[in-house]
């Protein structure tokens, strides 16, 4: 839920920045494409937020299932059943988020490039931000893979997720470069 929080926040300075660009004259050759980010960094904010209540959901069927019973073979064996579907639930929502802010930090990417340069440390701060919610779903992944028996889930899983974080970093790092460089310029 926290990595969600750290998203929809990403989003919404990427949305600021773009409100204090579009309508501006100075500006008037990019408007069209920060207005289409906007719309996108404002779609993204909402999933973010919906995930923020689906991992807390998914962390609660996760709960649920370790108080059932296991006094008989059968409540056992029904009880481990539960624990790791209700797992596995709990991997899909941070592999959202994970995805979620890697598009996230396309669209900063596009901020930080068109956007008013006078708002380039949001959207730095925007960066950092996206990345930390793939980072933290991404941790939140690796601990419930961990309680998957289920090998070939938990393989796939752990590739989807390290691909992601990987493409995260990737372009958290192109980012970073372009905020110093503007803040060079800047200054």
């Amino acid at each position: 839920s926290v990595a969600a929080a750290a998203g929809a926040l990403a989003s919404a300075l990427s949305s600021m920045v773009c409100r204090l660009t579009v309508g501006k004259k100075k500006f008037k050759e990019v408007e069209e494409d920060l207005k289409e980010v906007l719309e996108k960094a404002e779609k993204n904010r909402k999933q973010m937020q919906e995930f923020i209540v689906k991992d807390a959901e998914s962390f609660d069927k996760v709960m649920e299932a370790f108080k059932l019973p296991k006094y008989t073979e059968e409540e056992i064996q029904k009880r481990n059943m539960s624990i790791q579907e209700a797992t596995k639930g709990a991997i899909l929502v941070p592999l959202q988020v994970m995805e979620t802010g890697v598009e996230a930090l396309k669209l900063t990417q596009i901020v930080v490039e068109k956007g008013n340069p006078n708002m380039v440390s949001d959207a730095g701060v925007s960066a950092l931000m996206a990345k930390s919610a793939v980072e933290g779903a991404y941790l939140n992944i690796r601990i419930n893979l961990n309680s998957i028996e289920d090998q070939v889930f938990a393989t796939s899983y752990r590739e989807k997720a390290d691909s992601t974080r990987n493409e995260a970093i990737g372009i958290a790092g192109e980012i970073a470069k372009k905020v110093e460089e503007k803040l060079t310029q800047n200054s």
